[in-house]
């Protein structure tokens, strides 16, 4: 008998109170233990949780996220680049201001002192001489800007509408530098005789000097500069015609 109240006692302890075995275990405590405690945490589920609500986070770039009807979102992006080389046929890399970057600017590569090497040529009379106005370097580079400002707006769950208003600047810079390197290979500069009174009156006493050269040249060789000069004056008057030249182009 005592027993018998032993386990009618152990079956109702453990009812109130599930989650603590009975002291003396019995088939009737251990087949509603296994029954009451997973019913009860499912009870326990269904009750408390509820739906957890969170926001959508964009990554880095463009999306496709379809904003909740009501809905309404702005953006503001940026993209910033800088632009200072080239790529050639091969895939090698050179500076954007490369075409203008040349160690030596002669009549090679600048037309216009083409004359001045042919007269610098005759009066020497040397066809290898040559006249250069020094070196250059073109540094150039190109910055863009670009601000892209969007907005959205949610019309259903399904359906979102936006407009982006687009912002670009675009800055080009360059910088010419001329006989930066030391010593340079430079010969020719620009007649300082027509920005120096001083400057001025140098240059026109070489004019008077070349001309009274090409006159005592002609005295010397009157035959070669009468109305039919001989065979062997071409030379001479070749050196005349080179020095007036000079003279002249040196005073103007």
């Amino acid at each position: 008998m005592a027993t018998l109240r032993l386990a009618v006692q152990s079956a109702r302890y453990s009812i109130a109170r599930p989650y603590l075995l009975p002291t003396i275990p019995t088939p009737l405590t251990w087949r509603f233990y296994r029954w009451v405690s997973p019913a009860a945490t499912a009870l326990l589920l269904i009750v408390t949780v509820r739906p957890a609500r969170s926001q959508r986070l964009s990554g880095a770039g463009d999306d496709a996220i379809v904003l909740r009807r009501g809905e309404l979102r702005w953006s503001l992006g940026g993209d910033w680049r800088v632009h200072d080389e080239l790529l050639d046929g091969t895939g090698k890399r050179h500076p954007l201001g490369d075409r203008l970057t040349i160690p030596t600017v002669g009549a090679s590569a600048f037309q216009g002192l083409a004359p001045a090497q042919s007269s610098l040529q005759s009066i020497l009379g040397d066809s290898s001489a040559t006249v250069s106005i020094g070196s250059t370097r073109l540094r150039e580079e190109l910055q863009s800007t670009y601000l892209p400002i969007a907005l959205e707006y949610g019309v259903t769950r399904r359906l979102t509408v936006g407009v982006m208003v687009p912002i670009a600047w675009t800055y080009a810079s360059a910088v010419l530098d001329i006989n930066r390197a030391v010593p340079t290979s430079v010969n020719l500069a620009l007649n300082p005789g027509l920005t120096a009174p001083v400057a001025a009156t140098a240059a026109a006493n070489v004019r008077t000097q070349a001309l009274a050269a090409v006159a005592q040249l002609q005295s010397s060789y009157p035959a070669c500069f009468g109305a039919s000069p001989g065979p062997g004056c071409a030379s001479t008057i070749a050196l005349a015609n080179a020095t007036t030249a000079l003279g002249n182009g040196v005073a103007t």
